[in-house]
């Protein structure tokens, strides 16, 4: 969050695990913020590390459930594997934990500590569309958005105009890596829109996206 980052002072820039050969900041009390897939890292304390393992052991007992905060429905949480987390005392929602997959396998999750911090728990480096394990292998149309509540939102949003669209997800915001990544993928479909944020790495992002594609697949 822009507090915690401009309560500790600027130390250099390093590669981020998104790709970006130096958009991650690291700051002097050991947090980090990467400027292109803006996530967030808790500075590498004693308590955060402990929390962070505790918070690992208990993925297994975590199940899908709407993520009230964002208005997104169970059934549409549970169809893309994500996770919630709650206060034990409070039944307040604490984090929500978005799925990385290869081969169709979870290997592991994008954390996102409410109201907006970001972790990675497992391995999440050059893996699938967030959703593809789930979308099925083929077919006329396919939407990719930006980030995984825009993918969530998209695919409920769809659902309730009666329109089963399939949706997934750049799983590191507005980066391209992702789509060369699962091109062969992405070719499978007829038609690919994206349908990115509209700053400017959104568009400019969905721009190369679009570009990496067969002639006449892809739409923005």
């Amino acid at each position: 969050r822009n507090d915690m980052r401009q309560s500790s002072k600027f130390s250099h820039h390093e590669p981020c695990d998104c790709g970006s050969s130096d958009g991650r900041a690291v700051y002097k009390d050991g947090s980090k913020y990467c400027f292109v897939c803006k996530t967030f890292w808790r500075s590498n304390d004693a308590r955060e590390d402990e929390k962070v393992e505790t918070m690992g052991h208990r993925i297994d007992e975590l199940s899908s459930a709407a993520l009230e905060s964002r208005g997104i429905s169970r059934e549409v949480a549970e169809e893309y594997g994500v996770l919630v987390e709650y206060d034990e005392a409070t039944r307040e929602e604490l984090a929500y934990y978005f799925p990385r997959t290869k081969n169709g396998q979870v290997t592991g999750y994008q954390v996102r500590y409410l109201p907006k911090e970001f972790r990675s728990i497992g391995d999440t480096k050059n893996c699938e569309l967030f959703g593809q394990s789930h979308m099925g292998d083929g077919g006329k149309f396919i939407i990719v958005c930006e980030g995984n509540e825009d993918t969530l939102a998209a695919r409920q949003m769809l659902l309730s105009l009666g329109k089963n669209y399939r949706v997934v997800g750049l799983p590191n915001g507005a980066n391209i890596q992702a789509v060369r990544n699962n091109l062969e993928w992405l070719e499978k479909f007829e038609c690919v829109v994206f349908a990115l944020d509209q700053d400017k790495p959104g568009r400019e992002c969905a721009q190369e996206a679009a570009e990496l594609l067969s002639p006449g697949r892809s739409r923005i």
